[in-house]
């Protein structure tokens, strides 16, 4: 039995994640390459996402064979602007070329737009086709950060060290830092397509750049890239220095660094150190008992709290889980981990899957006081990245009866107490709760009614065996139809003696972006064995978790198979 079982679950885990080059939607369209030929098999009631680049003013040619599906259910062309609206009635049909019906589309805006092959047929169908005058996607680098790596100084009696700190806009320099030598690094995102920027630079105060590297090229959609574009030197007299990097004829793509540099005596015409004693250099303080390492090794890592990693995010008071992200593979990694200085441990997988398989990396801590934190990652080589939160406790002792709202948006792991940001076609759920003095797993999570820019767009409510044997919060799945700022609200009812009383929760605010959302962390839920077990998990929640309801009816479903296959053999 156990063998058989095992044998049928390898099967379903093969068919459930196959490989294809295809989209399943908007968020995973393929790229199309132009005038290469596309052949794809179509299974009935299915949808196949394509995306092209194009500029106002191109003219896209696609040619299209509808395949051989069933009777008249052939495989159907849909047509879509970069807003995602369906245009497919503003193609042009120039008729049939051998075997492709030829369409002709002018752009009139730039962007991407989609290609979705559709069909209902009885039957597995294959289509094909290929295009003609795509444009190449536009690069879209944006500079985040400028920083100084000190890699030499001198004091003030013409003395040099090597040192290897970084320095930050707004840090000052050591009051014995008379000369700095050293290399300023640019980080940058790219939020498009592959390609290169040419940069412009400009200084302030007594500094000088050399080796200055006015190119900055970046990969496909390639994060926190950290570059040494010029060399330094810089003399302290007691004013500010700044060098401030910009994308050439972008005056708002800009980042600078502005450092203190001290006074002091100027150093003799030719310093002769005699032999004996050797000459020593301001006394070092006394060292910290756990030593942070130094900031901003390098900008490929990105540290995280309930996987957000936005500096000022707000969490509620208990057990939260630090991970930290290295973009160069695309992945979680094992790192220490500092928090306010203080190394609070390290990032593992559990002990029951070594190999990481189905975890991640991580790190349970409990922040068990109010405050701001500093949490810091640090990864083989020194590596590291720092971000800071705010934990609070949201207890309202003159009113205990008083609800906030959480927020948890799809592809993070935890409640959230504060504002969000997200991306366009991420799902956002909320959850409603009366906070107590104690730590979160007690405190209560009622239903109530959710508004989002004060109409009412649903309630929270309990899981399927939430109701049945009480596992499950109640909670609200929410898809924000337009990019911007929303205000988000959640109304609870409660009796106060034989009175109905509304209790209103503070408002949050939604910020979605036009940027589309794409899960990167497990590409097995887009398959299409999950895509149904989805499908059923949203119409029967069970857990009140998307992914564990799909995973759970997976294995009800594995589990049916086995007793039938019991039953037969």
């Amino acid at each position: 039995m156990k063998v058989k079982l095992l044998f049928l679950f390898l099967a379903i885990l093969l068919i459930a994640n196959p490989v294809y080059a295809y989209g399943t939607s908007f968020d995973t369209a393929e790229e199309v390459t132009e005038s290469q030929h596309y052949v794809e098999d179509i299974q009935p009631s299915s949808m196949h996402y394509w995306k092209v680049y194009l500029n106002s003013g191109d003219t896209l040619h696609i040619y299209f064979d509808q395949g051989n599906g069933t009777g008249d259910d052939s495989v159907a062309l849909n047509f879509f602007n970069p807003s995602q609206q369906s245009i497919t009635s503003d193609l042009q049909n120039l008729g049939w070329e051998d075997k492709y019906v030829h369409y002709r589309y002018d752009a009139s805006e730039a962007g991407w737009y989609y290609i979705r092959m559709e069909y209902y047929g009885t039957t597995t169908a294959t289509y094909e086709f290929y295009t003609l005058g795509n444009s190449a996607a536009p690069t879209d680098i944006v500079l985040k950060d400028l920083y100084l790596k000190c890699l030499s100084y001198k004091d003030w009696d013409g003395y040099a060290y090597s040192c290897s700190e970084y320095y930050y806009d707004g840090d000052s320099l050591p009051q014995n830092y008379a000369e700095m030598d050293g290399q300023v690094y640019l980080k940058a995102d790219n939020n498009g397509g592959g390609g290169s920027i040419n940069l412009a630079y400009s200084t302030y105060g007594a500094v000088d750049l050399s080796n200055v590297d006015t190119t900055l090229t970046l990969g496909d959609y390639e994060t926190n890239h950290v570059e040494v574009v010029a060399d330094f030197h810089l003399v302290s007299n007691g004013n500010d220095v700044s060098i401030v990097f910009k994308e050439a004829g972008d005056d708002s793509n800009l980042e600078g660094v502005t450092v203190h540099t001290p006074t002091g005596t100027s150093p003799t015409p030719t310093p002769t150190p005699t032999p004996t004693p050797t000459p020593t250099p301001t006394p070092t303080p006394t060292p910290e008992p756990t030593p942070t390492p130094p900031p901003g090794s390098t900008g490929t890592l990105t540290t995280m709290v309930d996987d957000i990693s936005t500096d000022g995010a707000r969490f509620y008071l208990g057990e939260h889980t630090i991970k930290v992200w290295d973009s160069e593979i695309n992945d979680d990694v094992a790192a220490d981990i500092y928090v306010n200085g203080v190394l609070a441990g390290r990032t593992a997988h559990p002990w029951y899957d070594p190999f990481g398989w189905f975890t991640d990396n991580e790190l349970k801590y409990n922040f068990n006081e109010e405050g701001n934190y500093e949490v810091m990652g640090v990864a083989e080589g020194g590596r590291n990245d720092t971000i800071t939160i705010t934990v609070s406790n949201n207890y309202n002792p003159d009113d205990p009866q008083a609800v906030i709202l959480l927020v948890k948006p799809e592809g993070v792991s935890n409640w959230i107490s504060g504002n969000v940001t997200v991306k366009r076609d991420q799902k956002v759920s909320f959850m409603i709760v009366m906070p107590n003095p104690d730590v979160f797993s007690t405190w209560a999570k009622v239903t109530g009614d959710i508004y989002v820019d004060g109409v009412k767009v649903g309630e929270t409510r309990f899981p399927l065996l939430a109701r049945i044997i009480g596992i499950g919060d109640p909670t609200f799945e929410y898809l924000f139809n337009s990019t911007g700022v929303h205000e988000v609200q959640g109304v609870y009812e409660t009796m106060e003696g034989t009175e109905v009383v509304q209790k209103y929760t503070p408002i949050l605010y939604v910020n979605v972006t036009s940027e589309e959302y794409s899960d990167n962390s497990s590409s097995i839920f887009d398959s299409p064995i999950f895509q149904f077990f989805h499908t059923i998990a949203e119409s029967v929640p069970l857990f009140g978790d998307s992914k564990i309801d799909t995973i759970a009816w997976l294995i009800i479903a594995i589990l049916a198979l086995a007793i039938v296959f019991r039953i037969i053999f």
